[in-house]
This record gives structure tokens, C-alpha cells and sequence, in this order.
């Protein structure tokens, strides 16, 4: 009898701790995935003060393993959080991380971002200024185009050019505004050279 109170113990003891990891160990763990300078997070949450604007969900970029660049939104600057907050349920919990397949690119896009944003007096853009080269104002997704784009790299969007007796032409071409989820487009990541190396929750 003695002999059976100690194996439920052990027992006991055993799914307690399988029951405690599963709480501290949720879905997506941001440790058990190596993020890397330059890589690009888009979540399905909108800046608060932003929706009903035309845009959905929020972007910012990786500048170095634990740390993203970001613009919040209405009555904020551009500003660094850390991974760990960007994917916290009161944050982004639903998140895809794209990146480069050029792997010499993202150390010098996360420079370029850190260079032109970081600390900078950058208000938010809630007007989504048709031009993301200039960067007077700016919101979360310019933020990501323009660090690629000082790096030297431009995203680029399709457009379906009408050529007249309904024939139709996708053409390429430097966006005007660009969309969060601009970044996640099927024909536009191939196009650009990037991926989805990461989904969290979504």
C-alpha cells in the first residue's frame, strides 16, 4: 500500500510539471526561433487610432536578435521594443516573420533602419503621404520599406496594367503607400526575393 502512495506522487508530481510547462512555455515560443537583423514581423493587430484608415495589421523590423524597430502609431515616435514584448497577447500574438533570401542584406537594412529612425523626432503619418521616400512623417510598414530602401533594396508591388481588348499586364513597380500586409502578398514575396520563415499564433 505504502509502495502505491509513492508512485501516485511521482505520478502526481510528473503532470503537474507537464501542466505548468504548457503555462510557461506557450504556442510559438519567440526563443525556440533565431531572429535575425532585418527581418520583417507584420501581425494581424492595427496601431490603436489607425483602423477604419485603409490599412490593417502593424510592421516593424528586426535590428538585431531580441530587438525591433517599430512606429506605434498616432502621437508616437519611431521606437525599439523587445521580441519578446512585440509578441506578448497585449501586443502581437498573431505574427509572420518574413526575410530576405539575401543573406548579406538584413545587417544592412537593420543598420539603414536604426540610421534614419532610431531616436529620431519622426511623427506618425495617420495621412499615409502618397511617397515612402519621404519620410517627414511615416507609419509602420514605410518604416520597413525605407530601411530596405536606403539599403539599397526596393519592395516593389503589382499593378495590372489594362493593354486594351481586355488584355491585362501585372507590371512592378515602387508603391505608393505600402500596406502591412503588402509584405505578405503571394506573388510579391517570391517577386522580392523574400519568405515566411515564421508564423506565431495566426
Amino acid at each position: 500500500m505504502k509502495k502505491l502512495l509513492v508512485e501516485e506522487k511521482i505520478i502526481i508530481g510528473f503532470i503537474l510539471c507537464i501542466v505548468c510547462l504548457g503555462i510557461l512555455l506557450p504556442k510559438g515560443k519567440a526563443n525556440s526561433f533565431q531572429f535575425k537583423p532585418g527581418d520583417i514581423l507584420i501581425s494581424k493587430s492595427t496601431a490603436p487610432g489607425v483602423s477604419g484608415k485603409g490599412i490593417v495589421g502593424h510592421a516593424g523590423i528586426v535590428i538585431d536578435s531580441k530587438t525591433v524597430l517599430h512606429i506605434a502609431g498616432p502621437n508616437k515616435k519611431p521606437s525599439k521594443i523587445s521580441i519578446t514584448e512585440w509578441l506578448s497577447q497585449s501586443k502581437n500574438p498573431s505574427t509572420k516573420v518574413i526575410r530576405s533570401k539575401n543573406a548579406t542584406l538584413g545587417t544592412k537594412v537593420a543598420q539603414k533602419a536604426k540610421d534614419n529612425f532610431l531616436n529620431k523626432n519622426i511623427p506618425y503619418d495617420l495621412n499615409f503621404t502618397p511617397n515612402p521616400t519621404n519620410i517627414k512623417k511615416t507609419y509602420c510598414s514605410e518604416l520597413v520599406w525605407y530601411s530596405y530602401y536606403k539599403a539599397g533594396f526596393e519592395y516593389k508591388k503589382p499593378s495590372t496594367l489594362s493593354m486594351g481588348g481586355g488584355v491585362f499586364k501585372t507590371v512592378w513597380q515602387r508603391p505608393s503607400i505600402i500596406k502591412p500586409y503588402d509584405f505578405l502578398n503571394n506573388s510579391a514575396l517570391p517577386y522580392n526575393n523574400f519568405h515566411i520563415v515564421k508564423t506565431f499564433n495566426w
